[in-house]
């Protein structure tokens, strides 16, 4: 559906100027075309946005663009974020239970609940009003699936989950499988049985194939507003807290204690009953074996504070010119021990 630009700043409360073109669609700056809204967020890319062949431009308040007409917003990036929705495509569901869904015993399902083909329900599930099942789900017995939750195809959720309200869960992902726990008894590994489960608070969001093991007693928790990337682990009994940012492949050992408002980077890894502290920041590919303070950023292996990791780096990049001095230095040594032996 097209917008006028006038229309659209009414619905992202924007300040319109210049002319009232049609808008079309979205796109960046790269790939723009005739009929396209882009944004810029800084004015080192006015040039690219002049460029262009979009047709109006997002921009900071008080800020113009030569020769193209452009809305000006307080935040940018939110206001091209609301601009997508408005153009999103939305899937009219009409609340049902497909006939191939099988059911378990003591199950919960609301009236406006959506479960599509193939979906598996075990016994005592809840679906909550405005949930969406797409096809192939599994939930296993005890589960929780809240309001207006959406499961994506192919999601899993063992037995004891519950999920919050307005949960998304993208295909592939597992939720309360076994943790992996083993006792050494007579030179053999024996399971440890995972009696707990899994909690995931309102507004969180889990990526594709990311994986969330249930607690060996009491629950694994992902805090409310938190956003999990896809191909993530973590391990039984962590404590994630709310509104968290942690971005694929990065795992996470048993019982981690992520306070809130975290970031934790791609491939970043972090040892068992550790604990990050609040608005603390795991740079990509860290390896944490220690407590992480509040409000630091640290990265690197072992990680610690990034400046301290940034001056291991750079030394790093004299080692080959330092290696031919030290040579240089134990020659130089050799020959005067040389000349006071002769001596």
């Amino acid at each position: 559906m097209p917008f006028t630009l006038r229309q659209l700043a009414d619905l992202l409360n924007a300040s319109p100027i210049g002319e009232d073109v049609e808008i079309t669609g979205l796109a960046g700056l790269e790939d723009a075309k005739a009929g396209d809204l882009v944004f810029v967020e800084s004015p080192n890319w006015l040039p690219h946005a002049e460029r262009s062949l979009a047709s109006a431009v997002i921009v900071p308040e008080g800020v113009r663009v030569n020769g193209k007409p452009c809305l000006q917003v307080r935040n940018p990036r939110r206001a091209f974020t609301d601009a997508l929705s408005l153009f999103s495509p939305s899937r009219d569901l009409s609340p049902h239970v497909h006939p191939t869904v099988v059911i378990g015993e003591g199950c919960r399902i609301s009236p406006t609940a959506t479960v599509m083909a193939y979906t598996v329900l075990g016994d005592g599930v809840t679906v909550a009003d405005g949930a969406v099942i797409h096809p192939h789900v599994y939930v296993g017995d005890d589960c929780v699936v809240g309001e207006d939750c959406v499961l994506f195809p192919h999601v899993t959720l063992r037995e004891r989950v519950t999920l919050g309200r307005r949960v998304r869960v993208h295909s592939g992902a597992v939720l309360g499988s076994d943790g992996f726990g083993y006792v050494q008894d007579g030179g053999r590994h024996m399971k440890v049985p995972h009696l707990g489960g899994v909690v995931v608070e309102d507004d969180v969001e889990i990526g594709a194939c990311t994986c969330v093991d249930r607690a060996k007693t009491g629950v694994t928790r992902i805090g409310e507003g938190t956003k999990i990337d896809n191909l993530v682990q973590i391990a039984h009994n962590c404590q994630i807290g709310k509104n968290c940012i942690i971005i694929g492949q990065v795992g996470l050992c048993g019982s981690v204690k992520i306070e809130d408002n975290v970031v934790v980077a791609g491939q970043a890894g972090i040892h068992g009953h550790r604990t990050i502290g609040e608005g603390a920041v795991v740079a990509a590919q860290a390896g944490v074996i220690g407590d992480v303070p509040p409000g630091v950023t640290v990265s690197g292996y072992p990680a610690r504070p990034h400046a301290s990791q940034m001056r291991v780096y750079a030394a790093e990049q004299h080692l080959p010119e330092l290696m031919q001095r030290v040579k240089a230095l134990e020659e130089r040594i050799r020959e005067l021990e040389a000349e006071k032996r002769g001596g």
